[in-house]
C-alpha cells in the first residue's frame, strides 16, 4: 500500500507539486522588498523548498523499501516516508502551499492539523511495527494502523487526481 500511495503521489501529485514550486517562483513572483509581494516570494520559495524535502524523503523511503529483506526494514522505509512527510508541513508547507497554477494558497489550518496528526500517527505505527517481534500483536496491529493510513491516502490521492481530470 505504501508503494503503490508513493507511486500515485510521485507520478501525478508530487510532479503538480514540483510544476507548481517553479511556475510560482520564476512566473508568478518577481524580486521584491515588502508588502504582500514579498509575501508572495517567499511563501513560493519556501514552496519550492519544502516541496524538495518531501520528495526526497519519499524516494530514500521507498529506496530503504526496495533493499528491505524482512520486514523491519520495511517498516523503517514507511517511517523514512512519513518522516519525510512531517518535515515537508513542518517547514511550512502549510504556510506556503500553492495550487496547480503557482498561486498562492495557505493550506486551512483543520487541514494542516489533519495532516500532521495522520502522518505523526502513521510514523509512530511504523516504528512500532519497526522494533517489535514480527509475530507479535503489536507489530501486526501498528503494520496494520499503517497500512490503512496508507490505503486512506491512495483513496484520496485518487479522488484528487479523478478531480482534475
Amino acid at each position: 500500500s505504501t508503494s503503490a500511495l508513493s507511486l500515485i503521489n510521485f507520478a501525478q501529485l508530487d510532479n503538480a507539486k514540483l510544476k507548481s514550486a517553479k511556475i510560482a517562483y520564476t512566473e508568478n513572483t518577481g524580486p521584491s522588498s515588502s508588502g504582500r509581494a514579498k509575501q508572495e516570494r517567499q511563501a513560493a520559495l519556501t514552496w519550492k523548498s519544502v516541496v524538495r524535502i518531501k520528495i526526497i524523503g519519499n524516494v530514500l523511503g521507498l529506496l530503504r523499501m526496495c533493499f528491505a529483506t524482512k520486514m523491519v526494514g520495511l517498516m523503517r522505509g514507511a517511517a523514512i516516508i512519513m518522516g519525510g512527510n512531517l518535515a515537508f508541513l513542518a517547514c511550512g508547507a502549510g504556510r506556503a502551499n500553492h495550487n496547480d497554477e503557482g498561486k498562492w494558497e495557505p493550506m486551512p489550518s483543520d487541514s494542516f492539523k489533519a495532516y500532521i496528526v495522520k502522518f505523526a500517527a502513521m510514523f509512530v505505527a511504523a516504528l512500532i511495527a519497526s522494533s517489535s517481534p514480527v509475530d507479535s500483536l503489536k507489530c501486526n496491529v501498528a503494520a496494520g494502523f499503517f497500512t490503512m493510513g496508507a490505503l486512506g491516502g491512495i483513496n484520496e490521492a485518487l479522488s484528487i487526481i479523478l478531480k482534475k481530470k
